[in-house]
């Protein structure tokens, strides 16, 4: 077999998983989710969208999402979900989605233990590199 061969049949797996991976993520499923806790709530959504959630625990206390009825993507039920609660996904493979406030959430604890520093308004920041998202936090 040619060089180009191997190229073409590669160019052509590589076509074929990603339109594997795009129809798992546009396929339909059949949701019906009441508003509520957002713990909750999207431990339902990850059931019927046999998908995996990575998300902070402590981030998601007391937030509340939006109820999700009918045929829908799954990522289009999560966006609908999520509306208006602050918090936002990224699609990190076909089955796994990180759920992360859409703004860094200010957090009052002080120490090397706080996840975060105190939110001030005119802290100097910086950016760190994460390999697959550049994320800005005050220093």
């Amino acid at each position: 077999m040619e060089t180009q061969d191997k190229i073409r049949l590669i160019g052509l797996g590589i076509c074929l998983a990603g339109l594997l991976a795009l129809s798992n993520c546009a396929r339909a499923v059949t949701f019906d989710i009441e508003a509520g806790e957002a713990i909750v709530t999207l431990n339902r959504w990850a059931a019927k969208a046999d998908a995996q959630l990575l998300y902070d625990f402590q981030d998601l206390l007391g937030v509340r999402t939006q109820a999700v009825r009918g045929d829908l993507p799954p990522l289009v039920a999560l966006e609908r979900m999520l509306r208006d609660s602050g918090f936002s996904f990224d699609p990190i493979n076909e089955r796994t989605v990180a759920v992360f406030a859409a703004t860094p959430l200010c957090r009052p604890e002080l120490g090397a233990a706080a996840p975060l520093p105190p939110c001030l308004p005119s802290l100097p920041t910086t950016t760190i590199d994460r390999g697959i998202k550049k994320w800005q936090v005050e220093l």
